[in-house]
């Protein structure tokens, strides 16, 4: 009985010894053989004690390495977040200046058409004045009126005839969002009516 206890407290030793040093439980094993049966149970209790607290601590390291992983995840999660919101809104920053864009030179090609058509119902249609005030309407407006096309129909308007006024252009997107999506060159224009005024003969 004696003896299957010293072997159980020298396999204990075995597993809790560090490398390269000498446990206490080797002390232990030697001290038992001298104590008997009483030192031998006492020894083989501290054995056991020494055991758990090394499973304590690997237990302890294994909660702590888990803890590093699910840290790491996170933050490699938060990472991949940032990147798909981040991009998400650069796109629709990039569509709302696009859409501003195209809102001025809608507007300023219906400024355009407005002006000329006043022009043109007081001159009983087409006529120079009317041309360059169009022009210069788009120049204000930050458009060049040599890529403009411009109509004014008919070209000789007696009083009460119906006068129409066209100033189109060709818009091409500033970003590549609209490109991308194929719209990135478009027709915009603008086209007014409005009845003549001229009481003379003919347009001036």
């Amino acid at each position: 009985m004696r003896g299957e206890a010293v072997r159980a407290v020298r396999q204990a030793a075995r597993i809790a010894r560090p490398a390269g040093g000498t446990s206490e439980c080797g002390k232990g094993v030697r001290t038992m053989r001298r104590g008997g049966g009483g030192g031998t149970r006492a020894w083989a209790a501290g054995a056991g004690a020494a055991t758990a607290e090394g499973g304590a601590a690997n237990a302890w390291a294994g909660a702590a390495m888990v803890e590093a992983g699910a840290a790491n995840a996170e933050a490699g999660a938060a990472t991949a977040e940032f990147t798909l919101v981040a991009g998400l809104l650069i796109l629709l920053t990039f569509a709302a200046v696009e859409l501003g864009v195209l809102l001025h030179v809608k507007l300023v090609l219906a400024q355009a058409a407005r002006t000329g058509l006043r022009q043109a119902i007081v001159d009983g249609g087409e006529s120079p004045r009317a041309i360059r005030v169009i022009e210069d309407q788009l120049r204000a407006g930050g458009m060049d009126p040599a890529r403009a096309a411009i109509t004014i129909s008919p070209r000789t308007a007696h009083y009460g005839t119906i006068i129409r006024v066209t100033v189109s252009d060709r818009y091409t997107a500033r970003t590549p969002l609209l490109r991308w999506l194929r719209i990135g060159d478009v027709r915009l224009g603008a086209t007014l009516l409005g009845r003549s005024e001229f009481l003379g003969g003919g347009a001036p």
